[in-house]
């Protein structure tokens, strides 16, 4: 396991931009050792199959409108969001999602000024 992770939210019509970053990764630090964390509204088996050939620890978990509804506990007609997902793609949510990764201990967080800390200091539950 590595230390530090990188994290993708994309839509399966720009899957091809996380494979662009990745690939240049590769080229410009092959050294770079980082867990691949993708959250995804509806990546194909073989675009997902594609990114692991890529890059091996690439991990993927879907998020969509569903994903949404049942974080915020509601239904996906609710008129509070419903509207929303008319305009916007679930995904600008995703954000959301990476104070769950606390409870991934061995990855950290690279703040603006350098520093590095533990996801669980990010969000001070430690």
């Amino acid at each position: 396991m590595a230390d530090r992770a990188v994290v993708f939210g994309i839509t399966a019509d720009h899957a091809f931009a996380a494979g662009t970053v990745l690939a240049s990764i590769l080229v410009h630090n092959p050294a770079f050792d980082a867990d691949v964390l993708i959250y995804h509204d509806s990546l194909p088996d073989d675009q997902q199959a594609a990114f692991r050939r890529l890059w091996p620890r690439c991990r993927f978990r879907p998020f969509g409108k569903d994903t949404v509804a049942e974080r915020l506990g509601v239904s996906l007609d609710d008129p509070r969001v419903a509207p929303y997902f008319d305009h916007l793609s679930p995904l600008v949510l995703a954000k959301l999602e990476l104070i769950s990764l606390r409870d991934q201990p061995h990855w950290v967080a690279t703040m603006a000024d350098g520093t590095k800390r533990s996801f669980s200091a990010v969000d001070g539950t430690r």
